[in-house]
């Protein structure tokens, strides 16, 4: 039970937290404060111009701050490096069939069991639509905002 209630939490903080992910926030950093958490979680470096791994302990909010690695490279890079050519080469052909999951989590092996709100191209509707990411089994066809499905899926699923 509480393994399930820390992972809630530790999703919860990262996914509003990577929400609306800007260029200002490129700079943000997390200070080693001690708080109430200790999560693992990923946050760019714009000094090294990567995503690194730090121990968050749930203060001092920033949107710089990701669950998953891959989601913190989608999300993060393109805006600080302002490298969108490889954001929208990194979404291939193969993803526009791809669709967020949008059952059950515990139909998924291994699943979280916890869902935020992307966008997602839906090949059947030939459009960007709002979907449900449960932790687990994800694509490159997952995005933070309407806005990036269309600039990133569009030109490639149509």
């Amino acid at each position: 039970m509480f393994l399930k209630l820390g992972l809630l939490v530790f999703l919860s903080i990262c996914v509003y937290m990577s929400e609306g992910f800007t260029e200002t926030d490129c700079n943000e950093n997390h200070e080693r404060v001690s708080c109430k958490y200790k999560l693992n979680v990923y946050t760019w470096n714009n000094e090294i111009k990567h995503c690194v791994r730090v121990s968050y302990g749930g203060c001092n909010r920033t949107s710089n701050n990701f669950a998953f690695r891959p989601d913190c490279d989608r999300i993060a890079r393109p805006i600080c490096t302002k490298d969108y050519a490889n954001a929208i080469n990194a979404f291939s052909k193969e993803a526009c069939n791809h669709e967020v999951h949008l059952g059950d989590p515990y139909e998924i092996p291994k699943c979280p069991g916890y869902r935020y709100a992307v966008w997602t191209w839906s090949s059947k509707e030939q459009a960007c639509r709002e979907a449900y990411y449960w932790g687990c089994n994800g694509s490159a066809n997952r995005f933070i905002s309407r806005e990036d499905c269309d600039r990133i899926a569009r030109p490639i699923c149509t």
